[in-house]
């Protein structure tokens, strides 16, 4: 188990949610298939995110330099590493987007590791106090998301479903 907050962003709400990480200790992580590695910093993200379907990951800078092993125990994410995913759009020029969201995983023990944790509160502090919460999608709308969904300019795209009269699976929304 861990804990979660859910969202959705624009790619506006995105560049203001990076801002937020910058002013935090957080070293940016991504996984490929080459392996993982450090981010220099959260701008050079947003060119990243298409192509790792939106997946990061997050760690305190203390924590990194503490451990040696978290660049080996990013997947699943373990207590040492908070998942950032990232709202990303269904195609480039749609205007509906993926549910993201930070979780904070648990180390073998079932606990968390604090410097994890101070993070993940700044991050879910900014949230909940910036974004409106929607209980009836269960997220936080970020912003700019708000207004748009609001205006009916945009929607959320949650995944995929299978239609039953024709076997097709097709995109998910509401």
């Amino acid at each position: 188990m861990g804990r979660q907050i859910q969202f959705v962003q624009t790619e506006k709400d995105l560049c203001a949610f990076i801002s937020v990480i910058n002013q935090t200790d957080a070293v940016l992580l991504l996984t490929d298939r080459f392996g993982t590695h450090v981010l220099p910093d959260a701008e050079c993200l947003l060119g990243r995110l298409m192509s790792n379907n939106g997946t990061l990951f997050l760690t305190p800078r203390e924590c990194l330099n503490r451990r040696s092993d978290i660049l080996s125990e990013i997947y699943p994410p373990s207590g040492a590493v908070i998942q950032l995913s990232i709202c990303y759009k269904k195609s480039a020029d749609d205007a509906a987007y993926q549910i993201g969201r930070i979780y904070a995983g648990t180390d073998a023990t079932g606990g968390y590791d604090s410097e994890v944790m101070r993070l993940y509160h700044t991050l879910q502090k900014h949230i909940k106090k910036e974004y409106h919460y929607c209980k009836a999608r269960n997220c936080y709308f970020a912003p700019d998301f708000n207004i748009k969904f609001q205006n009916q300019n945009c929607r959320i795209w949650n995944g995929i479903r299978e239609d039953a009269s024709t076997g097709i699976i097709a995109p998910l929304e509401f």
